[in-house]
């Protein structure tokens, strides 16, 4: 079976599913680890950020790969999206991961949505053309009530989906094993809840701390 025939069938969509929320998992968590640089303050946030842009050409690739990822993730959740909505919805029937399925795997495209209006939104204002120091920015930007709304809706949506997807693409890729099963599905959990506290809490401390980031 050729590669494109692979990927018509509904094992081979859930599998690029998989490596590619795995790539862009990744990403989030990391993204996550540098923004916690925030709360040891403006030095060190500014400091964090001069490393990564020193990297220059670096980073090429590195966002090629990120946007590809992105690209891939989006049109094949879509056309599963479509396919499973044709079809008798069918669950994970493997141990506990079972029962951790339904309400998260049915706002699964809802979240992913959300996510990637908001990927739209805060790609372009934080990644895109001549900006002010990276403190400056987060602490002016978040700053506003109705961006920071925004950007906790989006992280809470990237949380859920961080959780649902760090431990079904176990499944996905024909990984699971009762042995190992909780210790996934609660690694997704305390994984996505850090990340969704790190993120989560930048807003909070640009609305609510005196002289964050200053």
């Amino acid at each position: 079976m050729g590669i494109i025939q692979y990927y018509q069938t509904s094992v081979g969509k859930k599998a690029v599913m998989a490596v590619t929320g795995l790539a862009l998992g990744l990403f989030l968590v990391l993204h996550a680890v540098g923004n916690s640089f925030a709360f040891a303050g403006r030095r060190a946030y500014l400091a964090y950020a001069s490393r990564l842009h020193s990297l220059g050409p670096l980073l090429v690739p590195v966002e090629f790969v990120f946007f590809l990822c992105l690209a891939l993730h989006v049109v094949t959740g879509i056309l599963l999206f479509i396919g499973n909505r044709r079809s008798r919805p069918q669950g994970y029937a493997v141990g506990i991961m079972r029962s951790e399925v339904s309400l998260s795997a049915r706002l699964m495209p809802y979240t992913g949505a959300a996510l990637l209006f908001f990927l739209v939104v805060h790609v372009p204002l934080f990644a895109i053309g001549d900006r002010p120091p990276v403190a400056e920015l987060v602490r002016t930007v978040l700053g506003r009530p109705a961006w920071a709304v925004l950007h906790l809706a989006g992280v809470l949506a990237a949380a859920v989906h961080l959780w649902h997807g760090g431990w079904s693409l176990f499944l996905s890729l024909g990984l699971s094993h009762p042995k190992y099963d909780t210790l996934v599905v609660r690694s997704a959990a305390v994984t996505a809840a850090a990340v969704g506290v790190i993120l989560g809490v930048l807003p909070l401390a640009a609305l609510f701390v005196q002289g964050f980031l200053l």
